[in-house]
């Protein structure tokens, strides 16, 4: 009976349907967003980049550390989806996004007090001028956000991708000419922003439009809202480790490096992260579902279809990682021109994080199974090594050793989730390491341009 779940019109075509959904949209995305990039490369100045990386991601922290589990509440919830429960879930989405806004701008107005202006490096993107602005108008996505359809996350439940990868798509669309034609005309870093804000907009009205399900109204039951935000507590002690090891270089880096360093780091992970969050995106969008599918499995079972299950995105990852290794000055040069050399030298070091993607899978059975001390463990472990490797390659090496930090601090903590998960008996290490020569085809993969001339 068990199996099937993996049968084709079972898990499996289920996951087939969502990846393949997934990966065509995020493909599209990906490809318009790199055409943003270049258009706005040609445009603008490597300092708005810088500018524009460090006004992103305080929001972003923020929004991680405020999280209240509202997606994977929908998710898991067991039985059907009550109006009130999805009323009550969205009316919590709308404060919480609201919140958000204030938070920020209320840190933004600190930067215009001259005791915080005058202790930060002159150079650092967090002195300019344009900076308490900037983070104002970028947080205003979130509180748009807040007002987006809950029914995103219903399609996430029943792994139908459809409706919302439109969404996306043509929100994107629609922003790219806007902040094109801003930045033409008025060659400002708030074009970035400006684009970012009509695309949150676009996609919000979209939400409530095209994706299939209630209506969305105001609703409060403390009953319903008391366990979801209990159930949020846990990802938000998780999201708090998240918040350091994910965005933390941004943070770090925005004082050791100038706008123009920060601007070719902003490049250089703007194409790591077309790959990497494909494949967190699938990751995201599927093994939640497909772990709770598999927890009824004989182990052996279960064992040998969760590899299955991976297998795609450990090629992926380890051949990507390769090919960047060796490619990517390449890469840049080609997309980016001379101007921008500097971040395929950075793009290589950063490549190497690709390789320690597929291991971070296995936190996401510890929190199927509620282990949640060992997330806890795990997260201090991460935590503790982005704070080592960072500092410690800053000082002796300077803002190039951290990048350096940035591309090797996870290692630490997938040695001990790993070692947790195989003395559960959770994972076979010989499946964890076949993988390894993968990165060496990658690697010729990328040299490949440079040993046939061009």
């Amino acid at each position: 009976m068990p199996m099937k779940l993996w049968n084709r019109g079972g898990l499996k075509g289920r996951i087939i349907h969502v990846a393949a959904w997934t990966i065509g949209s995020y493909a599209a995305e990906a490809a318009l967003r790199l055409l943003s990039s270049v258009i706005m490369t040609r445009i603008l100045y490597p300092e708005a980049f810088g500018l524009m990386a460090v006004a992103s991601t305080l929001p972003i922290a923020v929004a991680m550390l405020s999280e209240v589990g509202i997606r994977s509440s929908i998710i898991r919830k067991a039985g059907d989806l009550e109006d009130e429960f999805l009323h009550t879930a969205w009316t919590l989405q709308v404060i919480r996004g609201i919140g958000i806004w204030i938070i920020v701008v209320a840190c933004s107005a600190l930067l215009k007090v001259p005791a915080v202006r005058e202790a930060l490096p002159a150079e650092s993107p967090l002195a300019d001028p344009q900076m308490a602005l900037l983070l104002s108008l970028t947080s205003s996505t979130l509180a748009i956000a807040g007002f987006q359809s809950i029914n995103f996350f219903v399609m996430d439940r029943k792994l139908d991708a459809r409706a919302t990868t439109l969404c996306t798509l043509v929100s994107r669309v629609v922003s790219i000419p806007v902040m094109v034609l801003f930045a033409w005309v008025y060659d400002s870093v708030f074009a970035l922003a400006l684009g970012a804000v009509v695309m949150q907009v676009v996609m919000t009205a979209l939400s409530h439009i095209i994706i299939p399900g209630i209506p969305m109204k105001f609703h409060w039951d403390r009953m319903i809202a008391g366990p979801i935000m209990s159930d949020g507590k846990w990802v938000a002690m998780s999201s708090a480790s998240s918040v350091v090891t994910t965005l933390g270089d941004r943070f770090i880096l925005s004082v050791l490096m100038t706008s123009v360093q920060l601007g070719w780091y902003s490049i250089a992970l703007l194409l790591l992260e077309a790959i990497r969050s494909l494949l967190l995106k699938v990751q995201r969008k599927l093994t939640l579902a497909v772990l709770s599918a598999l927890s009824g499995q004989e182990r052996n079972i279960a064992l040998r279809n969760f590899y299955r299950f991976r297998q795609p995105i450990d090629l992926a990852a380890f051949g990507a990682s390769g090919a960047l290794f060796t490619g990517a000055p390449y890469l840049v040069h080609v997309l980016y021109g001379s101007r921008y050399a500097e971040s395929g030298h950075i793009l290589s070091i950063i490549s190497l994080n690709l390789l320690s993607l597929p291991y971070l899978f296995i936190m996401d059975m510890f929190f199927q199974n509620k282990r949640v001390r060992l997330l806890g463990v795990f997260s201090a472990v991460g935590t503790l090594s982005f704070i080592i490797c960072l500092f410690a390659g800053s000082y002796f090496w300077g803002w190039m050793g951290a990048v350096w930090g940035v591309a090797l601090f996870r290692w630490p903590q997938v040695i001990v989730a790993n070692v947790a998960a195989y003395r559960l008996g959770w994972i076979a290490v010989w499946k964890e390491v076949m993988m390894l020569p993968v990165f060496g085809v990658g690697m010729l993969a990328g040299w490949s341009p440079k040993l046939l001339g061009f």
